[in-house]
């Protein structure tokens, strides 16, 4: 998964403005797909293959968040062959590393951010 910047920002921004984790967090994620009467097989699975990659692309970034000690309060599991992901709560938080100036604001190809470039040498 390729890391999105501003969606770790979004995630932390929400955490620290104390917003409703469902609507503020999980909001991007649609409700799951239900097999609807007279639908496709293909259609079905095609729906729920973008359900599962929206899904996979919020619980991963904070996944990350949590893993790197950014945020605290929000566990995450993932069931049997990465197919299901579930979360509790307890008053999540940040942590003093979650600041926002640990997520690059504008970062770089070389994935630095633009302020910590070397500085050309003075010659002699």
């Amino acid at each position: 998964m390729k890391r999105d910047w501003d969606l770790l920002r979004e995630q932390l921004l929400a955490i620290e403005q104390d917003k409703d984790f469902k609507t503020a967090i999980l909001g991007g994620i649609p409700d799951e797909p239900k097999w609807a009467h007279g639908q496709t097989e293909a259609s079905y699975l095609a729906a729920m293959s973008k359900y599962r990659a929206i899904e996979e692309r919020v619980f991963g970034h904070l996944e990350m968040l949590v893993d790197n000690g950014y945020i605290d309060g929000v566990m995450l599991r993932r069931g049997a062959g990465s197919n299901s992901l579930s979360y509790g709560l307890a008053s999540p938080r940040l942590t003093m590393a979650g600041t926002i100036c640990s997520i690059p604001c504008d970062p770089s190809p070389s994935g630095t951010r633009s302020s910590q470039r070397p500085r050309p040498r003075a010659s002699n």
